[in-house]
């Protein structure tokens, strides 16, 4: 590999590397997700602190999943800095 592209692609790492710690530092990111059956909401824990229950009928991707696969489609837990979404089943 030339110099050139080994400069380019250092110069390429270091950028996306700051960008994704800026993004890590000022974009919401899910810690946890869980779906709360009676309320027929999802409730997420942020990595900041703050928790927010949202009505599955808002979220149009999810207001037409059947009540009976909903245990399945949301994860219990998404992990630190992973984004919450649901599976593709």
């Amino acid at each position: 590999m030339s110099e050139w592209v080994e400069k380019e692609l250092r110069s390429d790492f270091a950028r996306a590397t700051r960008a994704g710690h800026r993004a890590a530092n000022t974009e919401p990111r899910a810690i946890r997700v869980r779906y709360r059956a009676r309320e027929a909401a999802l409730r997420i824990e942020l990595a900041k602190g703050a928790t927010i229950t949202l009505p599955v009928k808002l979220i149009r991707s999810l207001n037409r999943v059947a009540p009976a696969s909903d245990r399945k489609r949301y994860p219990e837990d998404v992990g630190s800095g992973r984004r919450a979404s649901h599976s593709a089943s």
